[in-house]
């Protein structure tokens, strides 16, 4: 049955209830979920009025400011903002009441009111600024900072080399260069739309989105295995070289005998008699 409760009084609920045990999103827990374990709280144990006081007021403000300060276009938080507050000429504010069906959305913004007061303090990154101009597209030389991996999409973090950062959802490669997918650390030339510059409500710093990417080069990382170039022939040297056949072998002759004497001069270094006259130095 469709009722009503004050917004203050639910969050009352829901602090206390995802704080002594955790949250559980409706799509895991069903019916043990979060927000219709403290419906079934609000309605047995109804208020005459909203309840009230400091921690509450604390949550509830919290909560407008993340509404107000994200520019997400996710259809989630979107959601999260239209059921849950109202537009006004100071920005969203929190409803005085919330439909039933309604608390799982609140339950969300409540839960991340929490994990953001029991995470470290954050970097300061007031400092960085956006990546390329908004809407104009360009070639930029980034790194990959993070792949985060959902249900069925992936957000690829990069950071340029001033550590502005920047994020987007998919990308294309250039054809005629191997296909391999990206790499945290990979660090690579792309064509892109800055497509948005906004405010990051994680980070509290400036971040790009970007669309219509394609990868023109991948430098990899430092990490990247080294793969070993195959040994020229003296065909291909002579195409390469200035010299003339008769100089290419003779240089070769020389740079072979070089290694045969460098090999003799090891192979006559022996037991090698330290001051002590006991301690040996052995090359093998």
């Amino acid at each position: 049955m469709k009722k009503e409760f004050y917004l203050s009084t639910a969050v009352h609920k829901l602090d206390e209830s995802i704080k002594s045990g955790g949250y559980k999103p409706k799509s895991k827990f069903g019916s043990e979920c979060t927000s219709l374990v403290v419906e079934q709280e609000l309605r047995e144990c109804e208020a005459p009025g909203a309840i009230r006081n400091d921690r509450i007021n604390e949550v509830m403000k919290k909560i407008e400011k993340e509404l107000n300060s994200s520019n997400s276009d996710s259809e989630f938080f979107i959601n999260c903002r239209d059921v849950t507050s109202k537009k006004t000429v100071a920005g969203w504010r929190l409803k005085e009441k919330i439909w039933n069906y309604q608390l799982g959305f609140l339950a969300s913004l409540v839960n991340n009111v929490i994990k953001e007061e029991k995470s470290p303090p954050k970097e300061n990154l007031s400092h960085l600024g956006y990546i390329g101009t908004q809407g104009k597209r360009g070639k930029l030389f980034v790194k990959l900072a993070d792949k985060i991996q959902k249900d069925d999409y992936i957000i690829f973090k990069v950071v340029d080399p001033k550590g502005n950062k920047g994020y987007f959802y998919n990308y294309k490669t250039k054809p005629g260069i191997m296909e391999s997918p990206l790499e945290v650390n990979d660090c690579f030339l792309m064509d892109a739309t800055p497509a948005r510059h906004e405010m990051s409500r994680y980070d509290s710093c400036k971040v790009t989105y970007f669309n219509r990417i394609v990868i023109l080069e991948n430098k990899g990382s430092n990490n990247s295995p080294k793969k070993s170039k195959p040994k020229k022939t003296w065909q291909e040297i002579l195409a390469e070289s200035d010299s003339s056949p008769d100089e290419i072998e003779a240089e070769e002759k020389f740079r072979n005998k070089m290694k045969e004497k460098n090999k003799e001069i090891a192979e006559a270094i022996t037991d090698t008699d330290y001051t002590s006259g006991v301690e040996r130095n052995y090359i093998r």
